[in-house]
């Protein structure tokens, strides 16, 4: 079987970068928001800046969970790539070893 963990770990940075993306975007979002009175002061007004105020932090959660959750599948890949790289170098070497003693 033949695995190319130079191309999983160009996943891996891609998906690293997705993620600093994702963080910045969160940081953009948790930035200055629309004050209290933004929409007048009568309760439906109160009502739909309570509802914005709502899905605006939810979009921050949501945004740093999917970086989480990408950086976890990234680091991963890493790993994944650097065990197939040990288990080739040891099988090369076990392979050279037996050549030698032939």
């Amino acid at each position: 079987m033949y695995v190319d963990s130079h191309r999983i770990r160009l996943g891996a940075n891609r998906s690293h970068e997705t993620s600093e993306r994702l963080e910045d975007a969160a940081r953009l979002l948790t930035g200055p928001s629309l004050p209290v009175g933004s929409f007048g002061g009568f309760p439906a007004a109160r009502t739909a800046h309570a509802r914005l105020a709502g899905a605006h932090h939810r979009h921050v959660g949501h945004a740093r969970t999917q970086r989480d959750r990408i950086v976890s599948v990234a680091d991963r890949a890493v790993a994944t790539a650097d065990g197939f790289d040990a288990a080739e170098e040891h099988n090369h070497a076990l392979l050279r070893r037996s050549l030698l003693r032939r």
